[in-house]
């Protein structure tokens, strides 16, 4: 392991430091503080308030954060210490990850979260990016900011969703809603937060339900804290994402009732666009049970709909062809293979 073998060189060049057990689990972690001893009381810190920061951070919020100026910092000598290299004209990093990992376990827990709470408000300070918006979350959840960790989650896994990166957005809405639990949601807005955030959570499974095979409990439990608040609307969204995750997880048996629950409410809201949704799904999953008398009726229903509703302009309907895709499959498995007109 090249990383094992260099800590080993740099602590033989200090004439000490040498692990005798290097089985140990905490081998990595003992070197990598042992050539941290060795520098000097203020490289230490500075080097200590950067893995606070991460692998890879700017200059200056090094600066900002640890209270110095940026001409306080001798990057010449810090870069003979081994630990961070310039990764850029702005931006330092550490020479490893893992060595890291390793110094961030020595700040104690109290400093750890003054430097992340000191990094959140700093990093609030400058332009909201992507990659700004992920260290929000990640340094206010560091430094136990719940509502501004869910916030800074939340906004983060609606940009990765405007550039179809489901995997980032999945992870920052799961951040988002745990943050939200430990904030608590003893009022009735902040439920109906969490679960409007729990359908965003849905959102990113839309083409990869898999990808979330445990997450059928928190789908379960948005149904009953919808219907804690008493929300109709709220109710039926929930119970058409339990029954849609249902679905995709094959769980078809589980998904069809919550599917017909949601349809039956919609249509006594009279939300059209929301039955056209429900219908097409609840028809996929009639046809996925083996149902296709049921099926095909909601099926032609919700693509008229949605045909009516088309605009000029708008995007690629990808549930309209995933509709049309199970409806041919459907017509094929009954033997249907005659051209007929119909919704498209």
């Amino acid at each position: 392991m090249p990383l094992f073998v260099e800590e080993l060189a740099q602590s033989r060049l200090a004439r000490r430091g040498l692990v005798r057990n290097a089985d140990h689990p905490g081998w990595l972690t003992q070197l990598v503080a042992t050539r941290l001893s060795l520098l000097s009381l203020d490289q230490q810190e500075v080097i200590r308030t950067a893995s606070v920061l991460g692998s890879s951070f700017p200059r200056s919020l090094l600066a900002t954060v640890g209270g110095w100026r940026d001409s306080d910092l001798d990057w010449k000598v810090l870069a003979e210490g081994d630990f961070l290299v310039a990764a850029g004209s702005e931006t330092v990093r550490f020479r490893h990850g893992l060595t890291r990992d390793a110094v961030y376990e020595s700040v104690s827990l109290h400093e750890r979260r003054a430097l992340h709470r000191r990094a959140t408000r700093a990093l609030a300070a400058t332009e909201a990016t992507p990659s700004t918006l992920e260290s929000l979350a990640y340094h206010a959840r560091a430094a136990g900011l719940w509502d501004e960790a869910a916030e800074y989650a939340e906004r983060a896994a609606r940009q990765a969703m405007t550039v179809f990166a489901m995997d980032v957005a999945r992870r920052h809405c799961q951040a988002a809603l745990d943050a939200l639990l430990r904030s608590g949601l003893g009022e009735a807005s902040k439920i109906r937060r969490w679960c409007l955030l729990v359908h965003e959570l849905g959102m990113t499974c839309i083409f990869d339900p898999l990808a979330l095979p445990d997450v059928l409990p928190t789908f379960e439990e948005c149904l009953e804290r919808s219907i804690s608040v008493g929300d109709s609307d709220l109710v039926t969204r929930s119970a058409y994402w339990l029954g849609h995750i249902c679905f995709g997880l094959g769980l078809s048996r589980l998904a069809i009732p919550h599917l017909s629950d949601a349809l039956r409410v919609a249509t006594g809201l009279g939300d059209l666009r929301l039955m056209a949704q429900i219908q097409a799904t609840l028809g996929q999953t009639l046809a996925a049970a083996g149902n296709y008398a049921a099926a095909l009726p909601l099926m032609d229903n919700a693509l008229t709909a949605k045909q009516r509703s088309v605009r000029k302009g708008g995007s690629v309907a990808v549930g309209s062809a995933f509709t049309l895709a199970s409806k041919g499959g459907l017509l094929g498995d009954i033997g249907d293979f005659a051209w007929r007109a119909g919704p498209v």
